[in-house]
């Protein structure tokens, strides 16, 4: 005859209520932090198509006066739109926000931004304002070997125009955080560059962090360059190390 045991019963209930008590609570925080993601959202949405009266309702403080120096309505189109909670406190939520505007040419760029929120006494509010750079976060155990020769191809054609001088021309292949690096420099680096050799390290949430070799007249060069997936499926780089 079968005998219970009791213990394992006991401790088999008591982990039962750890586990649904840790699920209702991260169900509670992430529900009661939705509208500092909402209000983000929106004040980034409003920013890039000039929204300026949606942009002011959203925002206090130093966000309230990026606000107030939009110029009129008309902006680009919003294609895209992602936002994801980087910091919780009481009253507080730090939101990272990442934005696909197509520009009037048609052309699809990328943006990141990091907002501070604070709940005021008229709801959720923007207060802070600033871009940033995509975090790279977590481990990435599978690497798009089908999408190096894609890559490849945007930094071989970015290397061309650097090394031609041409940075009108090496500007289409680069978007976010890279943009604000001042590259002019670093042409001669890709003076006839020779074979090219591109290992992907990581690879997440549309964003490949990778290894890229190539041959110079003066001999080998190693660079770390990161490329993110627009959502027409083309690649564009938004690093180089």
């Amino acid at each position: 005859m079968r005998t219970l045991n009791f213990k394992k019963i006991l401790l088999g209930s008591l982990l039962g209520l750890v586990l649904l008590a840790a699920v209702l609570g991260g169900a509670w925080r992430y529900t009661g932090f939705g509208r500092p993601l909402k209000v983000s959202q929106e004040y980034v949405g409003a920013l890039v198509a000039g929204d300026k009266e949606t942009a002011q309702s959203t925002s206090t403080g130093q966000a309230a006066v990026v606000a107030s120096m939009i110029a009129g309505s008309g902006g680009p189109k919003v294609n895209s739109m992602k936002a994801y909670i980087e910091g919780l406190g009481k009253n507080w939520a730090r939101i990272k926000v990442q934005v696909e505007p197509q520009l009037p040419d048609g052309s699809l760029e990328l943006v990141w931004y990091s907002l501070d929120t604070l709940k005021t006494d008229e709801g959720w509010k923007v207060a802070l304002i600033s871009e940033a750079t995509p975090t790279l976060e977590g481990a990435s155990l599978y690497y798009p070997k089908g999408e190096v020769p894609q890559l490849e191809q945007v930094f071989k054609g970015f290397a061309a125009a650097m090394g031609e001088g041409d940075y009108p021309e090496a500007i289409k292949y680069l978007t976010g955080p890279v943009l604000s690096q001042d590259l002019s420099s670093a042409g001669p680096l890709f003076k006839e560059i020779g074979q090219i050799e591109l290992q992907p390290l990581w690879d997440k949430g549309g964003i490949v962090a990778s290894r890229v070799r190539f041959t110079v007249s003066s001999g080998e060069q190693m660079l770390l360059v990161s490329f993110a997936r627009l959502s027409s499926g083309d690649w564009k780089i938004i690093s180089i190390s």
